[in-house]
């Protein structure tokens, strides 16, 4: 079943609002699982603070690399040197200090918002919750999973985001890297776990809008709490 069709099953059914949680994270494991699934890449946003002062919404499309539904959580990997990493935890994140939290994650958590969307199901999700650093024993497991040329991304010698004074865009050659040269790029590679703390859930439907929010406890494990909002 797909998707919009499971959602709009919901829907026809008598007590709707009791079946959207377990509706939400069997499509968060979809997603993952399949690269097909419209859940497998998502956006992730962050907050950084600009030369002004202000805050400043940054937002980039991630892969969706694991789901814990039991602690509601999502994983994405990313590289350490990478802007969002600085975002959510700047000073505790950059001298590498950790302490063991909920789901094996470290380091105390920061905002973050995740959105899920695809125009043919027409349903919007975004979760919003505190992004953690997972420890070293985690991250190594997720390292070990990761194939070669991926591994590569976090070899550059450069980090993300440097501006580049050519005018052609760079040689990708030294991407295709072997087993032993890939390995640096261990130290640059991290997992970023972002636990749930509420969830919202627009279905742009052609015979009337639907919107629904669910809560969460602040560790991600207290009980759904569903409710219809205004779309």
């Amino acid at each position: 079943m797909s998707l919009r069709s499971a959602f709009d099953s919901i829907l026809s059914s008598p007590k709707p609002l009791d079946q959207l949680d377990a509706w939400l994270w069997e499509n968060l494991e979809a997603g993952v699982s399949s690269k097909r699934h419209a859940w497998n890449h998502g956006g992730f946003s962050t907050v950084e603070t600009n030369r002004s002062g202000a805050l400043s919404p940054k937002t980039r499309t991630v892969i969706l690399r694991r789901v814990d539904r039991e602690f509601r959580s999502l994983d994405l990997y990313t590289d350490v040197r990478s802007a969002k990493v600085h975002q959510l935890q700047p000073s505790e994140w950059s001298s590498g200090v950790a302490a063991e939290g909920v789901g094996g994650s470290s380091c105390r958590g920061a905002n973050a918002c995740w959105l899920f969307y695809r125009h043919s199901t027409k349903i919007q999700v975004r979760i919003e919750g505190h992004a953690t650093m997972l420890g070293f024993a985690e991250e190594q497991l997720a390292w070990d999973a990761t194939p070669l040329r991926s591994r590569a991304v976090y070899a550059s010698i450069e980090p993300p985001g440097l501006v580049l004074p050519s005018n052609q865009p760079p040689e990708t050659g030294d991407r295709e890297l072997s087993e032993m040269e890939a390995q640096r790029g261990r130290e640059n590679f991290r997992v970023l776990r972002t636990t749930a703390l509420s969830v919202d859930i627009l279905y742009l439907r052609p015979e009337g809008h639907v919107r629904a929010r669910i809560d969460y406890g602040t560790d991600g494990q207290k009980a759904a709490t569903a409710h219809w909002v205004v779309p």
